[in-house]
């Protein structure tokens, strides 16, 4: 599987391409919007893994701006954990939504299960916010 991994925190993305590759995955990053939509427009993405806040703009526009032209499986990756920033993630159309600091087991859990798997991502994530402490996890 080819992940594309939209983030701009340098220590958080490098953890999770250590993380990810680790676990088999090939993993292409980007640090911003515009990277990102390079990368894209190459194609070959199984999946985008994507901060929201970046540094020009939010990452469910680029998932709007994506689902024009493919239907890449998308989850957001991020610090925006109020319900108004997961509505709007749903409405973009990522299937689950993770706080970070990020429990790294449900993040795995949400790639091996896919939008139609196991426990919804929207359901995780709510799981995840509601837990009294997050697990040490990558820094927001």
């Amino acid at each position: 599987m080819h992940i594309l991994l939209v983030e701009d925190h340098d220590d958080s993305a490098e953890a999770l391409l250590r993380l990810l590759a680790r676990e088999g995955y090939v993993v292409t990053r980007a640090a911003t919007l515009a990277a990102a939509r390079a990368h894209a427009a190459a194609g070959g993405f199984d999946l985008l893994i994507c901060d929201l806040q970046l540094p020009d703009g939010m990452g469910w526009s680029l998932l709007t701006e994506l689902r024009k032209s493919q239907q890449i499986p998308a989850i957001a990756l991020t610090a925006c954990t109020l319900p108004d920033h997961r509505e709007q993630c749903r409405r973009a159309g990522f299937y689950a939504h993770l706080p970070k600091p990020c429990d790294l087991s449900l993040l795995l859990s949400a790639i091996r299960d896919g939008p139609t798997g196991g426990m919804r991502g929207f359901e995780q994530s709510q799981a995840a916010f509601n837990s009294p402490a997050p697990p040490p996890g990558l820094r927001p």
